[in-house]
C-alpha cells in the first residue's frame, strides 16, 4: 500500500482524507493489525507515549520560530524533560477522568528497569505515568484529548513560571519578538522610544 500511496494512486490516496487521527492513518497505511490495548504494559504505552510527546514538543517548537538546530534542540529538550514532565501531569491532574487517572498510575507504578539518568526517581516515575497516559490516549485514537492536555499543562506551566519574573531579551529580530514577548520596549542610541 505504501508504494501506491507514493505514486498517487488517488483511491488510495483517500485513506488520509478518511482520519484525522495520526495514529489511525499510520495503522491504516502501514496495514497494522488491531491492537489489544487494555493486555498492553504501561511501560509499553510509556515508551510509544514519549515518542508522541516529543512529536508534539518538536512540532510546537519548530511552528515558533526557524533557528539553528542546536537551539530548537535546547528549547524542545527542556519541555520533554523528566521534571517537566512530572509538572505537566500536575499541572493538568484535576482534569483527567477516572480512567485517564488509572492509566497514568499504571505507568507511574510500573517497575522500570532503566534508571533516571538526569532526574530524581520520583520526577522519572512521575514521568513514566505521564508518558504511560499520552501513549495510551495516541493508541485509542484520542490524540484530540492528547493535545487539549498537552496544551492545558503547558500554558499552566508557562504561566507559573511566569508568575513575578521579568525577562529581558535584546534582539534586532522584532517579529521573534512580538512572538514570544508580552511587550517590547524599543531602544535607539541608549534611548527608550
Amino acid at each position: 500500500m505504501v508504494k501506491s500511496l507514493i505514486s498517487g494512486n488517488m483511491e488510495e490516496n483517500k485513506i488520509l482524507g478518511e482520519h484525522s487521527d495520526l495514529f489511525q492513518i499510520i495503522k491504516d497505511t502501514m496495514e497494522l493489525k488491531d491492537i489489544d490495548i487494555i493486555n498492553y504494559s504501561p511501560l509499553t504505552l510509556a515508551y510509544i507515549g514519549d515518542g508522541i510527546y516529543e512529536i508534539v514538543i518538536r512540532t510546537i517548537i519548530v511552528d515558533q520560530a526557524n533557528r539553528q538546530v542546536n537551539k530548537i534542540h535546547k528549547a524542545a529538550s527542556n519541555l520533554v524533560k523528566a521534571h517537566t514532565q512530572a509538572e505537566m501531569i500536575f499541572a493538568i491532574m484535576d482534569k483527567l477522568t477516572e480512567q485517564e487517572l488509572a492509566i497514568y498510575k499504571r505507568g507511574r507504578n510500573a517497575k522500570a528497569v532503566t534508571r533516571a539518568k538526569n532526574a530524581s526517581m520520583s520526577d522519572y516515575r512521575t514521568a513514566t505515568g505521564f508518558e504511560a497516559l499520552m501513549g495510551w490516549l495516541y493508541l485509542t485514537n484520542k490524540s484530540e484529548r492528547m493535545m487539549l492536555l498537552i496544551k492545558e499543562g503547558l500554558s499552566i506551566i508557562e504561566k507559573e513560571k511566569a508568575k513575578d519574573k521579568l525577562i529581558l531579551i535584546a534582539s534586532h529580530d522584532k517579529l521573534i519578538l512580538e512572538q514570544i514577548c508580552d511587550e517590547i520596549i524599543n531602544i535607539e542610541n541608549g534611548r527608550i522610544i
